[in-house]
């Protein structure tokens, strides 16, 4: 199975914004997406192919996950990320809430 420049494309830069939230990723992981991407099963060893070609990539071997969770929850982090997300899809002040960990249900109000 082979992906498409363009879709590789795609799962770099996915790949890549989940390491910028310190987000781990398996080998099975990314070999899933990539199926949701191609709308097809991967092969076995195309992730090692992928990264071979896709140098810019670097696998490293996570702690424990919540050092991961706590790294990525830092003020900083989570205002970038929020600006980001702000910023790339237009979200008006209005539209902006604060949850809690329950978060809101769907088809309820608030």
């Amino acid at each position: 199975m082979k992906l498409t420049a363009a879709q590789e494309e795609v799962l770099v830069e996915w790949i890549q914004q989940k390491g910028q939230r310190f987000i781990p990723l398996s080998l099975l992981v990314v070999a899933k997406h990539a199926s949701i991407i191609s709308r097809t099963t991967v092969g076995e060893n195309w992730v090692m192919r992928f990264r071979t070609r896709h140098p810019e990539l670097q696998a490293r071997w996570a702690g424990r996950i919540e050092k991961c969770q706590a790294q990525s929850l830092n003020p900083v982090a989570t205002a970038d990320y929020s600006k980001e997300l702000i910023e790339t899809y237009n979200v008006q002040l209005r539209n902006i809430y604060n949850m809690d960990e329950k978060g809101v249900m769907m088809g309820k109000g608030l």
